[in-house]
């Protein structure tokens, strides 16, 4: 609604503040242990997920400020993106796998094999949510057919990273995809 600015901290805090006045309304504090690496909103503004170093992934409901659910992970979260839906929060870890849960429940309800060799690094899908592309640590970027969430299907990887892919993002148009990696190449 453009009526907030939610930003992480270093510290594993998550800030909230009120625009245009950037006046600080709300902390989440100690969201995470030893670092924040990842944040998302949901597509209709009313959830907060984040995830860090702590292995956990967490969902804050940024209307009461109350936490719906944590999921633990086996090793350090560090993607996490929302169905354009708002059904479903999918988590990327160092163990290279994609997890999908539930908003409702906080029950996971699917996984797929993202990076194998490496951690997956970020996630960002299509404003239709028909694909899904990830980052990972082994400096690939992948494209995800996620017309069936249940049952998605690698479409394209691309090895243009000769070192860790950091980050990815699609346009709002849906044409265009980005990443960068470790070494700044995009």
């Amino acid at each position: 609604d453009e009526k907030k600015l939610v930003a992480t901290l270093g510290s594993g805090s998550i800030k909230i503040f009120e625009l245009p006045s950037y006046q600080e309304i709300y902390q989440i504090k100690s969201a995470h242990k030893g670092g924040t690496w990842g944040m998302c909103l949901s597509p209709d503004g009313k959830l907060v997920a984040s995830c860090g170093k702590d292995m956990l992934v967490r969902v804050h409901d940024l209307t009461n400020y109350k936490m719906l659910f944590e999921a633990k992970h086996p090793g350090e979260t560090n993607g996490v993106v929302f169905t354009p839906h708002n059904k479903r929060v999918l988590t990327g870890c160092t163990d290279g796998l994609i997890r999908a849960f539930d908003i409702e429940t906080g029950k996971q309800v699917s996984e797929l094999k993202g990076h194998e060799a490496s951690s997956v690094t970020d996630l960002q899908f299509t404003s239709d949510g028909k694909r899904l592309a990830s980052s990972g640590g082994d400096g690939t970027v992948r494209l995800w057919n996620t017309a069936d969430l249940n049952k998605p299907k690698l479409e394209q990887t691309f090895d243009d990273h000769g070192s860790l892919a950091f980050g990815v993002a699609i346009s709002p148009d849906d044409s265009l995809l980005a990443s960068v990696d470790w070494a700044d190449n995009i």
